[in-house]
């Protein structure tokens, strides 16, 4: 409580080192060929390897390899047994093959084929920087719950410390290192949020194919079907390189016999027999059992795990019109079937985490065009008029970009879950019945994308499709699984070129987006209130969709000389 000064949760990074930094060397190779075998079919081929070295730091203590596949510890470099590099082992796996084929049938359709791998060290943070000199002994992130003070607030109801007291919150503690050269995962208190990889290399990797026709209509047009797909490994879950590797698992909710954080997979994984718990020191010989430190009891929200995967199916077509008689257009059309794991619940069950990719739309339809207007000097009609008329009539041009796609998911959530579940995943299962969705106004004038069921009040309601589970369970309803509105918008550009004299010419251009003002309606996994059976707000449709707008015309008048 604020007002009454209590802190129930702090949080605070503090430093000892400005001058701790960390450096990777990488290797790469790479050869390729092509093989003509007849006029009409060709082979291109090449492997590539990858090595991408554990970073190491600059210096001895200068970093802390954290891990929880191995000790449960802090590795810190230089120390102990332990290199620049924190023992942390190299992958030598990472041959990337690919292979094209291309074949014309006929003297106007040709067929290509594709497949390659490629490798990646994710973003910063995945492989390289951005953890290993963030964790102790040179950076601590001190996050501090009241569970961790008092392990009897299991429901953090107790203040970590009171604001108006003398003393203020725990001091951030910079422990010595053991003689074997680390450091507890989360400090002799337990009280620090480690950076946390695992002990061997995992580059992500991404496999492409595709298998594409082409043909020529005319001499300007053609047109591409083609079949996409990739699949991706050592990959994030969910849309960021970290997750909580240690969140609690629903079994055994409701059992008052089970403490909650008992359901953690990490929960006393690690015990630490020289440091106490009570004095918050290592290094002590004879401590008794008792009071010996152990972890994890409470969340471990980065893990750069890359162990996760993804993949993508794609049917595309394409229309392509060359620059000719002053038009030109591109106009392609996208069904797709994109999967991938969540962070949320990924460390205990990776099925529930599983479904559609929240980012992808899966039928997108864009034409782009360009059209320059016949009328005027040089052009096909009114050429001959005089500079005055041309002025006026002559050098303008229009472009568009035109694009139709279906709308994002979301996940349906029902009222109560909290009272079934404290695991951050709220899901119904499906029953009988049909739940409709579609843009429609509510009795009070409200834009709606769904009409709310009367709610499941107890375990196994149902109604309307839905039903409410068994306390302790999660709902079958997949992630992922209702998309929200489609989406429309068009971009418009008309621009006029003047020639003033030889040397200097102008050009004015109006830009229109979203040209007929046609609103892309926001409900998706990060907008609406999804809850099937509240009421309020639920199913409502609030506001545009984000990264979206309404009309907006924009006038310029470049010169040029």
């Amino acid at each position: 409580s604020f007002l009454l000064g209590q802190v129930s949760h702090f949080e605070r990074f503090a430093s000892v080192s400005q001058t701790a930094s960390e450096s990777q060397k990488r290797f790469f190779l790479y050869a390729q060929d092509k093989f003509r075998i007849t006029p009409k079919f060709t082979i291109t081929y090449g492997i590539r390897w990858e090595d991408y070295l554990p970073e190491s730091v600059n210096a001895k203590g200068n970093g802390g390899f954290a891990n929880i596949d191995r000790e449960g510890v802090i590795r810190v470099g230089g120390f102990g047994p332990y290199g620049l590099n924190g023992n942390v082992r190299n992958y030598l796996g990472a041959f990337g093959p690919r292979v094209g084929i291309a074949y014309q049938m006929r003297t106007k359709t040709v067929v290509r084929l594709g497949y390659g791998r490629s490798y990646d060290i994710g973003v910063f943070g995945s492989n390289f920087g951005h953890a290993v000199t963030q964790n102790l002994p040179v950076l601590v992130h001190q996050s501090i719950s009241a569970h961790d003070v008092n392990a009897a607030a299991i429901n953090d109801n107790v203040p970590v410390y009171l604001m108006d007291s003398a003393t203020g919150p725990p001091p951030a503690a910079f422990p010595a290192v053991s003689a074997n050269g680390t450091i507890p995962l989360r400090g002799p208190t337990n009280s620090v949020d480690p950076r946390i990889r695992p002990t061997v290399q995992r580059p992500a990797s991404l496999d492409m194919w595709n298998a594409t026709v082409e043909h020529q209509l005319t001499p300007t047009i053609t047109v591409e079907v083609a079949y996409i797909g990739n699949k991706g490994t050592h990959g994030f879950a969910g849309n960021g390189p970290t997750y909580n590797v240690n969140q609690r698992s629903i079994v055994g909710f409701g059992n008052p016999l089970l403490p909650p954080d008992s359901r953690r997979p990490f929960f006393n994984r690690f015990v630490y027999p020289d440091c106490s718990a009570s004095l918050g020191v290592c290094g002590l010989a004879n401590v008794p059992l008792a009071d010996q430190l152990t972890c994890c009891s409470s969340d471990l929200g980065n893990y750069f795990g890359m162990d996760a995967s993804s993949n993508y199916h794609a049917l595309q077509m394409k229309v392509e019109k060359r620059f000719s008689h002053g038009l030109q257009f591109v106009s392609h059309y996208t069904w797709s079937r994109a999967r991938f794991y969540d962070n949320n619940y990924f460390a205990i069950d990776p099925k529930v985490a599983y479904g559609p990719m929240n980012v992808n739309r899966n039928h997108v339809w864009v034409t782009n065009i360009v059209y320059e207007v016949p009328v005027g000097k040089g052009r096909r009609f009114m050429s001959d008029t005089n500079k005055w008329v041309d002025y006026v009539i002559g050098g303008w041009r229009v472009t568009s970009i035109t694009d139709w796609s279906g709308g994002l998911p979301f996940t349906p959530q029902y009222k109560d879950c909290g009272a079934d579940q404290d695991v951050g995943v709220c899901r119904p299962n499906r029953a009988s019945g049909s739940f409709s969705l579609g843009v429609k106004r509510d009795a009070g004038g409200n834009l709606t994308w769904f009409t709310p069921i009367p709610e499941l009040a107890t375990n196994g309601a149902t109604g309307s499709g839905f039903a409410r589970p068994a306390a302790g369970t999660i709902g079958n309803i997949g992630l992922d699984s209702f998309r929200g509105p489609r989406s429309f918008t068009s971009d418009m550009s008309l621009a006029k070129n003047f020639t003033i004299t030889e040397r200097f010419n102008a050009e004015f251009r109006v830009d229109a987006r979203n040209v007929f003002n046609h609103p892309v309606l926001g409900f998706n996994y990060t907008q609406g209130n999804t809850c099937i059976d509240c009421g309020g707000d639920a199913g409502r449709i609030t506001n545009i969709e984000n990264n979206t707008s309404m009309r907006l015309l924009t006038f310029g008048l470049r010169f040029s000389f």
